[in-house]
């Protein structure tokens, strides 16, 4: 499998270097696996971090929001023929150390996706976090009938199907529930 992991990021300075050492060299089932940072109009040091951690980066000249991040993700892995992508926050709040659990389970369940939730694993976060989270899950839940422990995660696996049928409207952060 051919896997692009993809990071927009927007004056992630201080984490992206981190973040990218942090995702893991060799993946069961993946025979090629490459890094992409949307850097997203960011106005400090994010690109060069990126590059010098053997990031490849798309340049976005200015700040086009989340939404407009992740279409280029996409563009780039259909371009790219790539078979799965994943999506991570540059910020550093997905555990990258657990991409290999969701490969696994793409391929064991034959998801076409696979959500990563920030409220498995991790206990601690601002109570206004808990409260809005909890509110777009229980949303997600009364109109689509999915149940989510994260409805807005950023750290997402999409598969060769879900990359062809995906076809992203919002610009903003609205597309984690577009998604």
């Amino acid at each position: 499998m051919k896997l692009l992991i993809a990071i927009p990021a927007y004056n992630e300075e201080k984490m992206i270097g981190e973040v990218i050492k942090d995702i893991p060299a060799r993946i069961a089932h993946v025979s090629q696996r490459d890094i992409l940072v949307i850097n997203d109009g960011s106005t400090d040091a994010t690109a060069d971090i990126a590059r010098s951690h053997r990031a490849r980066v798309v340049e976005h000249l200015l700040n086009r929001g989340l939404g407009a991040s992740l279409k280029t993700a996409l563009e780039f892995a259909l371009n790219n023929k790539y078979d799965a992508l994943i999506t991570i926050d540059a910020d550093g709040q997905h555990e990258t150390k657990s991409i290999p659990a969701l490969v696994k389970k793409m391929i064991k369940e034959k998801a076409d996706v696979v959500v990563g939730s920030r409220w498995l694993t991790r206990g601690h976060a601002p109570l206004i976090r808990i409260i809005i989270n909890k509110l777009a899950n229980l949303l997600t839940f009364f109109f689509y009938g999915i149940h989510t422990s994260d409805s807005q995660s950023g750290y997402r696996l999409f598969g060769p199907k879900a990359l062809k049928l995906l076809k992203l409207q919002s610009e903003g952060m609205e597309v984690s529930s577009e998604i």
